[in-house]
């Protein structure tokens, strides 16, 4: 697909990365909308800086390396 990302491409330079919500959610093939829910709920690792929320890719890439935990696939409602 030709809008595809990957946490390579994204984070190029540097030992840190951190990614915005938009561009974790084009990373996840979800809404913004389910990784700011994500993130209320505690489901997802995220840094806050001031006011803004982002993501470090290190651990953005362990928590997908886990995958679900809960039986039949994800508990999202």
């Amino acid at each position: 697909m030709k809008n595809d990302i990957d946490l390579q491409t994204v984070c190029q330079g540097g030992d840190k990365c951190l990614l915005t919500a938009a561009e974790v959610a084009k990373l996840m093939r979800v809404s913004k909308g389910t990784i700011y829910r994500w993130v209320k709920r505690g489901r997802i690792p995220f840094v806050k800086i001031g006011d803004m929320i982002r993501f470090d890719a290190s651990s953005l890439r362990s928590w997908m390396a886990r995958g679900t935990s809960t039986p039949g696939g994800c508990d999202e409602k």
